[in-house]
């Protein structure tokens, strides 16, 4: 009997601590979800389209519903996803057109105002002062559309990106686009966004909030991002198992990543952002504008920045020694239709003097290989031909860290750097435009090399605010 009272007891206080420890967890739950607030998005996790000129279509906005995007307020808060003609930014546009500039309307009994003032919209406002302000900038912004029409090259694009249901989603430009709907345009000039642009652009503030399951909506929309390739879905998804299997690289399947829907979900050797972070710096360094710009991709793996600056209108070559990386390339130009042309050759003087004069040359993180295999002469004459052939340069290099790293006193790495492409090119404006960090523990810095007054460049658009 008392073995039997004695297991009983056990049983009962091993429920009660059961019951104690989920009433804790619960508790812990319900403050983090209280907590729960808007997450500012950080522009340094991939492309930043406030600044974007080139390769704008022309669409309809009311061929296709257009939906919210990935605002990263909590569920009870969060417009992600929803139908954006139901948004607060319309109703307030209509609102401000129907009252006719009548001074006695009161925007401050806006559902726009008052979601404002208690931080509930998707930018870092909240408070009184700041609320007004943001409802006084939304009014100028409708009246100069109004007065002077939309003017995506001067104040920036609308952008929108396809999602798996058809539907457009909203990443940019949230006032202009309510503005013009509110003034009943149809035909509007917009950017249309690549879809794994935009799911690296959120990738990193997904990751940060906490409990996710407060952003349940966010989350949602951010899965809907991307076109399908439907005719093509089986050879696709055949191309995919194929590249698994080759085991192309150390630790992931491929080096960067492959700038499609259907691609998203394989893992790739350097870090996740790097490839968005030189992207940014490309498009600011170029004007922001690639549009009929002849581009040479050197070491460029599967084609990465070849694909994505031919999304925007650019004729991109792209040069690849690899045989494996080279033919999953040209199945990718076959599948998508795109316009690349990719070819198999070693990196030489030659090679630069053979495809001739070009307006971007790209070279990253590869000139090292060359110099270890042919000598420190042999890259400097590569880097003078491209000097001579290309009116804009984006290069990095390895530098200390690496099995090819060039090597140099600790802490010198950007002079050094710096000072090799001064006595290696003919170029006259050199400069550091950023860093990365492709494999996280190491610091590799961009520079962009031109001659005068060939590449009208764009202050770097990285820390502007979204809206």
């Amino acid at each position: 009997m008392s073995n039997f009272v004695s297991q009983l007891a056990v049983r009962v206080k091993n429920k009660a601590k059961r019951l104690l420890q989920g009433t804790i967890q619960r508790s812990r739950q319900w403050v983090h979800l209280k907590r729960a607030q808007y997450q500012p998005l950080n522009n340094e996790s991939g492309i930043c389209y406030q600044s974007v000129r080139d390769s704008l279509t022309q669409v309809n906005l009311l061929a296709r519903p257009i939906v919210n995007s990935m605002d990263f307020l909590p569920d009870r808060y969060s417009f992600s996803g929803m139908d954006f003609s139901d948004s607060p930014h319309v109703e307030f546009a209509h609102a401000y057109l129907k009252s006719g500039n009548d001074p006695t309307w009161d925007y401050t009994q806006s559902r726009y105002y008052q979601l404002a003032k208690a931080g509930r919209l998707p930018f870092p406002v909240k408070g009184e002062c700041q609320a007004r302000m943001r409802c006084q900038q939304f009014i100028w912004m409708i009246e100069q559309i109004k007065r002077h029409g939309y003017q995506p090259k001067r104040f920036g694009a609308i952008v929108l990106v396809d999602t798996t249901d058809s539907k457009w989603m909203v990443i940019n430009g949230k006032h202009r686009l309510a503005a013009l709907l509110a003034l009943g345009e149809k035909n509007v000039d917009v950017f249309i966004g690549i879809e794994n642009e935009t799911r690296a652009q959120f990738r990193r503030m997904s990751q940060s909030v906490w409990p996710p399951s407060a952003y349940s909506l966010s989350f949602q929309a951010m899965e809907t991002l991307g076109k399908l390739n439907g005719e093509k879905a089986d050879e696709i998804q055949q191309l995919i198992e194929q590249i698994k299997k080759q085991k192309l690289e150390t630790w992931a399947n491929i080096y960067h990543p492959l700038p499609f829907y259907e691609f998203g979900n394989l893992t790739t050797q350097v870090a996740p952002d790097t490839p968005y972070q030189r992207l940014q710096m490309i498009l600011d360094a170029a004007g922001g504008d690639v549009q009929d710009k002849r581009v040479l991709d050197l070491g460029c793996n599967l084609g990465f920045y070849s694909f994505s600056l031919a999304h925007r209108g650019a004729n991109a070559i792209g040069v690849e020694m690899r045989e494996d990386y080279h033919g999953i390339s040209k199945k990718v130009v076959e599948l998508y239709n795109m316009d690349v042309d990719f070819r198999k050759d070693l990196l030489t003087p030659e090679l630069i003097d053979d495809i001739g004069d070009v307006d971007i040359t790209l070279c990253f993180s590869m000139i090292q290989w060359v110099i270890e295999q042919q000598g420190m002469d042999y890259g400097k004459a590569i880097l003078r031909k491209i000097s001579q052939r290309s009116k804009l340069l984006l290069f990095d290099v390895s530098v200390n860290h690496g099995a090819a790293a060039l090597t140099c006193p600790r802490g010198q790495e950007i002079i050094y750097v710096q000072n090799l492409l001064a006595d290696a090119t003919d170029y006259t404006d050199i400069q550091c435009v950023g860093k990365v960090h492709p494999y996280d523990v190491d610091t590799r810095f961009v520079f962009a090399c031109r001659h005068p007054g060939s590449v009208p460049q764009i202050q770097s658009s990285l820390s502007k605010p979204q809206c």
